[in-house]
């Protein structure tokens, strides 16, 4: 599960890596130590050229209940997902994400980063409502001892090809929907948090 995450970086800075242009009507909140799910977080949409935007994150329920994950192994066969697989993906920049101990969530979460480079993209589903939900996998060997999920990470070179309409997602390669690298990931020890964060549940 992924329900916080950071980008520290400039609108600039994050223009530049991803080779995006900002839109000026809705630009990135940017930097932002810690996103969480309900607030507008930045996007990388293409059209068809390559936006910088920010968008809510977090698909709202009939029953008034709010998702902010999807598991990646099954997205494209549950109907509340399945529709938006192929013409509605996402790419959401970050420099870190963080995960909360199963055992106790009120204790402060673990934050992870990636060796080899400051951004990363994280594969993100938008629906028709323009809200965002965040892809998870399975957590590698560094995630593991802390949680059971972690964020589909994108590989650079993919990110192109994931956001284009015209690839069917099943068409899309399993490497990119599977864990990160656990040697190029970095796990950082947590800071007290005053008050501490609370993790909710809110996966589908």
């Amino acid at each position: 599960m992924c329900t916080l995450f950071s980008n520290a970086q400039t609108v600039n800075a994050v223009e530049a890596f991803f080779a995006a242009l900002a839109d000026l009507t809705r630009p990135p909140q940017l930097p932002n130590s810690g996103f969480t799910p309900g607030e507008e977080i930045p996007v990388l949409l293409s059209d068809p050229r390559r936006v910088l935007t920010s968008r809510r994150w977090g698909w709202r329920k009939s029953d008034g209940g709010m998702v902010a994950n999807a598991r990646a192994e099954t997205a494209g066969d549950k109907p509340f997902f399945a529709r938006h697989v192929d013409r509605h993906r996402c790419v959401v920049p970050a420099d870190g994400f963080y995960e909360f101990r199963r055992a106790n969530r009120t204790l402060p979460p673990w934050r992870f980063a990636l060796r080899s480079t400051t951004l990363f993209g994280l594969a993100g589903l938008m629906n028709d409502d323009e809200e965002i939900v965040l892809l998870t996998t399975e957590p590698n060997a560094c995630v593991r001892p802390i949680h059971n999920r972690m964020p589909v990470i994108l590989p650079f070179d993919a990110l192109s090809h994931w956001l284009d309409p015209q690839k069917p997602f099943r068409s899309l390669s399993d490497a990119w929907l599977a864990p990160w690298s656990e040697t190029d990931t970095v796990a950082c020890v947590p800071k007290p948090c005053t008050p501490p964060l609370v993790q909710t549940e809110l996966f589908e």
